[in-house]
């Protein structure tokens, strides 16, 4: 990012500009080879100082001379940019864009927007300027190239702001205002206008004093000086509402110095907590330190007789609703009646003097939740022998910790699982490298008596064997490294065509040696969103498989399908099929198994499971359909390539 121009360095900008545009329009000034000769050089004076991309070409599109400002603006040196054209710039995506369409609209001058590429492959948006001016019987195209792309964005983002701001200040509960230094109102919400009983209209016409029920105008006047010297204040007073009654209201106000100086104020009518304070002060003993859910009732029949705004939020009720009524209101019904659970507690509490616990709770709205209650008894001056209860919400509290027992199941099954399959892939791997070591110990003791053959016959084995073992290993890092978040997923836009080419191409002499032929169906190209590492290994592995459990001169297809959001590929042999027992456990981590081809051909086991897992990994799904004898069709879902 560069720095913002200074306003005397834009002054001197745009006094350039205009010289570049007189220069440009007035076309009389080429009418001769000396007038241009002679302008040319004050041209290029300007356009070498202009902080603006120009540039001249002919009517082909090459570029005559260019700017140091444009040079920069592309990456390329002006050297390179004369042996190029302005097609040569121009970003794909506006290949549809042509600079010189009509000729008669540059004759007399045009102006649009276009994406160009830099020389390192960037692409930004520019707006180009640009008239055909005749120049020694030779049509010339000077142009001006700005980049916009900061500009747009800096628009964009402002537009953004400027909307979130109206939607906080329309929707907020408390009052708005903006005013100027003088008082008058600028604007007001919804908020304020209820709060005082004007219409936003009313309230543009009138000024802060209009309002003030406390102070007179001079003291306004020296309260808004007071703020513009320090910024802010944080205030109570008394305002009047349009029919004339009075109430007092918080306001928390700001200074800033735009447009010749501003005041944002936010309002909060605080006539009810100015009568909770008076009732908390009658309250102060039973509600000191309390800012939980807080109820009295009388000892003598359970009637509610003081609930705090807290509880009656908690249980939904309005103030003063649950006054006179019965303490079973608010208990839910459970394998107990409400009158039970409220008996049981009162029994306890005529013990002890105290209970606390678990209850469960009932709104007004009937929805239940559940409480922790600490409840006492209490000597009230007013009501006597009261019983005050302390209601702690604890619904979120039991809701995470039934959560967490589900998760710690859920990891403890899959711990057994991997258990599972690492035991297994134990044995999988045990098994080969005891041959290596049995066939390799028989070599030793004996490579100096036995035939060429013999020994031939007993290398290939440790071969096929040791690639066997290298595949599962090679397997199993991957699909660790795909656990521990150490194998990238870098999706990108994929012709899905292409790559089912590609690896039916690698995969060709395999076929070729059991006579299998490979087609492939789509019916047009297709863009995807994936991994292209991955896409490769899932085609891979699904097609492998095919070849492996398929006859020779067997057939083997690979269909891609268009959906609304993704793209459905299969893969499909007239090979031996899967029996339907092992087909739910192809993809089970814990039923790892691998069985022998049609031509005794052995695999790892593991391929499946890898499709499964980077499959998932791009949001879609795996799954296969087969018939025993007639062969299998394995089909796997990645997302559609969206512009978006």
């Amino acid at each position: 990012m560069t720095d913002e121009p200074t306003y005397e360095e834009l002054k001197k900008q745009i006094a350039e500009l205009k010289k570049q545009n007189e220069f440009i329009q007035s076309k009389s000034d080429f009418n001769s080879v000396e007038r241009f000769d002679k302008n040319k050089n004050i041209f290029e004076l300007i356009a070498n100082q202009s902080t603006e991309g120009i540039t001249v070409t002919d009517i082909d599109e090459n570029y005559i001379f260019v700017n140091p400002a444009f040079c920069k603006m592309s990456g390329y040196t002006k050297k390179e940019l004369l042996k190029m054209t302005a097609f040569d710039l121009k970003a794909k995506s506006q290949s549809h864009v042509a600079f010189f369409e009509n000729k008669e609209k540059m004759e007399e001058g045009v102006s649009f927007q276009v994406k160009l590429t830099r020389k390192d492959k960037t692409e930004f948006l520019t707006e180009i300027t640009a008239k055909i001016i005749k120049i020694n019987e030779q049509d010339l195209v000077f142009g001006t190239a700005r980049d916009i792309t900061e500009s747009l964005k800096a628009e964009q983002e402002l537009k953004e702001s400027e909307e979130k701001y109206r939607t906080i200040i329309e929707t907020t509960t408390e009052g708005f205002w903006l005013t100027d230094t003088t008082g008058k109102f600028i604007d007001v919400n919804p908020a304020y206008c209820e709060i005082s009983g004007y219409t936003r209209d009313e309230l543009l016409t009138m000024f802060v004093p209009d309002i003030e029920a406390l102070e007179n105008i001079e003291e306004t006047e020296l309260h808004i000086n007071n703020v513009i010297q320090t910024g802010h204040d944080h205030f109570e007073t008394i305002h009047k509402r349009k029919d004339g009654s009075l109430f007092p209201v918080e306001i928390k106000t700001s200074y800033f110095p735009l447009n010749n100086g501003q005041f944002i104020a936010f309002i909060n009518d605080i006539t009810e907590r100015k009568r909770y304070v008076d009732e908390l002060r009658f309250q102060s003993e039973i509600m000191t330190n309390m800012s939980e859910a807080v109820y009295l009732l009388r000892k003598s029949d359970g009637i509610i007789v003081y609930t705090n705004s807290v509880f009656e939020i908690m249980f939904g009720y309005e103030k003063d609703e649950m006054l006179g009524k019965h303490v079973s209101i608010v208990n839910a019904i459970t394998e107990k009646n409400p009158e039970q659970t409220a008996k049981e507690i009162m029994d306890i509490l005529n013990k002890e003097g105290r209970w606390r616990g678990e209850v469960k709770n009932i709104r007004k709205d009937r929805t239940i939740f559940t409480c922790y209650a600490n409840v006492t008894l209490f000597d009230h001056s007013k009501f006597g022998k009261v019983i005050v209860s302390v209601h702690t919400d604890i619904t979120e509290r039991k809701h995470a910790e039934l959560i967490i027992n589900q998760q710690n199941e859920e990891l403890l099954k899959l711990n057994a699982d991997k258990d599972h399959f690492m035991s297994i892939l134990a044995h999988d791997l045990k098994s080969p490298f005891n041959s290596l070591l049995g066939f390799s110990e028989l070599l030793i003791e004996n490579i100096r008596t036995y035939k060429i053959e013999k020994i031939e016959e007993i290398v290939n084995y440790i071969y096929q064997t040791s690639h066997r073992a290298f595949n599962l290993l090679e397997e199993l890092l991957i699909w660790a490294s795909g656990h521990e978040g150490r194998l990238p997923f870098e999706p990108q836009k994929l012709n899905s065509t292409r790559i089912c080419q590609i690896i039916i191409e690698d995969l060709k002499l395999v076929a070729d040696k059991k006579n299998i032929t490979i087609n492939y169906f789509a019916i047009d190209e297709i863009s995807i969103f994936a991994d292209i590492n991955m896409l490769k290994i899932i085609l891979r592995n699904l097609i492998s498989n095919a070849i492996k459990f398929t006859n020779r001169y067997g057939r083997i297809d690979i269909n891609t399908v268009k959906n609304q959001t993704d793209v459905t590929i299969s893969v499909s042999d007239n090979g031996i099929g899967v029996e339907p027992e092992i087909m739910d456990k192809l993809f089970d981590i814990t039923q790892f198994q691998s069985s022998i081809g049609t031509a005794n051909e052995k695999g790892t086991g593991f391929g499946l499971l890898l499709c499964k897992e980077f499959v998932e990994k791009h949001g879609g799904k795996i799954w296969v359909e087969s018939e025993l004898g007639k062969g299998s069709d394995f089909m796997f879902t990645i997302p559609i390539y969206n512009e978006n």
